[in-house]
C-alpha cells in the first residue's frame, strides 16, 4: 500500500474559505444547541463558517481546529465582522480545554486526516469535556454515496488514480480573483476503510492562475453501526442517528447521516 502525505487545510485549502459562510447544517445545529444548551464547542471550525453565524445570533460558541491557519483566517474576518471567538488550536484527539459543554458539534470534518484509534480517542476526550447530560452531534457523509465507491472493488481500484473532476467551487473573492477547486479518488484501502482524494486548488484573476497548490488528504470510511459503536465505546449511552439535517430516522437513501449521542446525566 503506498503512503501520502494528508495535510490539514492550509494555504489556498484555508483561504478559499474566507468566502463561505452559512450553510445548509446552520439551522440544524443550532436547533441542537437550543436543545441541549450552551456553551457550545465548534470543532473543525475553520474559519468558522458556522461559528461566526452562530455567535452573530449571540450563542456562546468556541471554536477548535489544527490548522493554524484556519484558525488565523477565523480570527481575522471575525474581527471585520465585530466578533470575538474563543479560538483553540489542537487536534480532536488532544483535545484539552478549560471548560465543559453543554453541546460539542462537528460539521462535516470527522474522520480527515486521523487514524482509528485517533478518531476513538477524539471521542473519548469529546465526552469528557461534555456536562453531565450534554451532547456530542456531527455529520457524516457516507462514502457509498460518493463518486469513490466504484474504486472499492479490485477491478475499481485498476483505474487509480481516478480523472480529475470538473471544477466544482468556483468563489470569487474581493479583490475579484477567482478560487477554483477540483478533486480526484487517488487510492482505496478497503481493509483499513481508508480514501486519499487529491484537491487541486488555484486562485485565477481576468482568468490567468496566479496561484495554484494540490494537496492530498486521507479519508476514514465508516460506517453507522461502526460509528455506534465508537461512541458507546467512548462513554455515550444515548445514541440517536437521523438522515440529512433532519429528525428523520437514517435511511440507506440518505446521501449524510447525523450521529447524536448523550453524556449521561
Amino acid at each position: 500500500m503506498r503512503d501520502y502525505p494528508h495535510i490539514s487545510h492550509t494555504g489556498l485549502a484555508a483561504q478559499q474559505w474566507e468566502m463561505i459562510a452559512g450553510g445548509d447544517d446552520v439551522p440544524f445545529y443550532r436547533a441542537r444547541i437550543q436543545r441541549y444548551g450552551e456553551p457550545a464547542l465548534d470543532c473543525g471550525c475553520g474559519a468558522g463558517r458556522v461559528l461566526r453565524q452562530l455567535l452573530s445570533e449571540g450563542v456562546d460558541v468556541d471554536g477548535l481546529d489544527v490548522s493554524s491557519d484556519m484558525i488565523a483566517l477565523c480570527a481575522e474576518i471575525a474581527e471585520r465582522e465585530g466578533l470575538r471567538p474563543t479560538l483553540y488550536r489542537q487536534a480532536f484527539h488532544e483535545m484539552d480545554l478549560p471548560r465543559s459543554y453543554r453541546t460539542i458539534m462537528i460539521p462535516g470534518s470527522f474522520g480527515l486526516s486521523a487514524t482509528r484509534e485517533q478518531d476513538l480517542e477524539a471521542l473519548g476526550r469529546m465526552h469528557a469535556h461534555l456536562a453531565p447530560g450534554g451532547a456530542l452531534v456531527f455529520d457524516y457523509g457516507m462514502d457509498y454515496q460518493s463518486p469513490s465507491w466504484q474504486y472499492w472493488t479490485r477491478e475499481g481500484r485498476k483505474h487509480l488514480p481516478g480523472p480529475w473532476g470538473a471544477a466544482h467551487s468556483r468563489i470569487r473573492a474581493r479583490d475579484g480573483a477567482e478560487f477554483v477547486n477540483r478533486w480526484r479518488t487517488l487510492d482505496v484501502d478497503p481493509v483499513d476503510q481508508a480514501v486519499w482524494r487529491q484537491v487541486h486548488y488555484e486562485v485565477r484573476l481576468d482568468g490567468v492562475t496566479v496561484q495554484a497548490e494540490t494537496h492530498t488528504m486521507r479519508v476514514r470510511c465508516y460506517l453507522m453501526w461502526e460509528l455506534t459503536l465508537m461512541l458507546r465505546l467512548a462513554g455515550f449511552e444515548d445514541v440517536e442517528v437521523t438522515g440529512d439535517y433532519t429528525d428523520e430516522p437514517a435511511t440507506r437513501d440518505h446521501d449524510t447521516l447525523v450521529f447524536t449521542a448523550r453524556k449521561s446525566a
